[in-house]
């Protein structure tokens, strides 16, 4: 067995377990889920802020019926003064110019009214499509969570297993290559490199015959000499 190949299994288990750990803290399952729930609460907002608002016309309707009221019942109490007779000319006139004014608030009380309770049916009409929005983002949200948490559970597990899988390689590696490997990983994620055609495989760089001698003959550590990896003959 090479010198390099338990070194380099042990990176290969390394490396995903980075893999899995940033995948732990997060995902494209995981901003997705995030997402769909940051969709619900912005939803959620948003009708509770509509409910307020038709509470708010219901008021100001319910207050304007009550203010047409008390101006209808103006124009009738001057009406009938009006038609009561024995009035003079003056307070003729001036109970026409009090029933006119009664009549006008009444009329302009009401049209307010109609106008806010054809704002309070768009509301309406709002918030029932707005609740609809809300329960099929509250399914997605739902589904793209159950999806997060298969993900962290197959993660888990495949991190449990590459974990016990790790302590056996590791104890197969020589004190100190385990030293030199951990070293050198402190400064880069992967310091052992496989041989692709006679090149390095992090850098690329073409590698000397020699060098691909003492590999094929496994002559120990070899180094690149240009990134400074550790070669690995695959």
């Amino acid at each position: 067995m090479r010198a390099t190949q338990e070194l380099y299994r042990l990176q290969t288990i390394d490396l995903e377990l980075d893999r899995i750990r940033a995948s732990l803290e997060s995902s494209p399952l995981a901003a997705a889920a995030r997402e769909a729930e940051a969709r619900v609460e912005s939803l959620q907002a948003t009708l509770a802020d509509l409910a307020l608002a038709r509470q708010k016309l219901a008021r100001e309707v319910r207050r304007l019926e009550l203010e047409a009221q008390a101006a209808r019942a103006e124009q009738r109490r001057a009406e009938e003064e009006l038609y009561a007779g024995g009035k003079s000319g003056k307070e003729l006139g001036l109970l026409q110019q009090r029933a006119a004014r009664a009549a006008s608030q009444a009329e302009a009380l009401e049209t307010q009214g109609l106008e806010r309770m054809e704002e309070a049916e768009r509301l309406e009409a709002q918030q029932a499509h707005l609740q609809q929005s809300l329960e099929w983002a509250q399914e997605e949200a739902s589904q793209r969570r159950m999806a997060r948490e298969m993900e962290l559970d197959e993660l888990r597990l495949r991190q449990a297993d590459l974990e016990a899988e790790r302590v056996q390689v590791w104890e197969r590696v020589p004190l100190e290559l385990r030293r030199r490997y951990e070293r050198m990983r402190r400064q880069m994620p992967n310091p052992v490199a496989a041989v692709v055609r006679g090149r390095c495989g992090a850098c690329h760089l073409t590698l000397p015959q020699g060098i691909l001698n003492r590999l094929r003959a496994d002559e120990g550590l070899v180094q690149c000499e240009q990134c400074g990896r550790l070669l690995h003959l695959l």
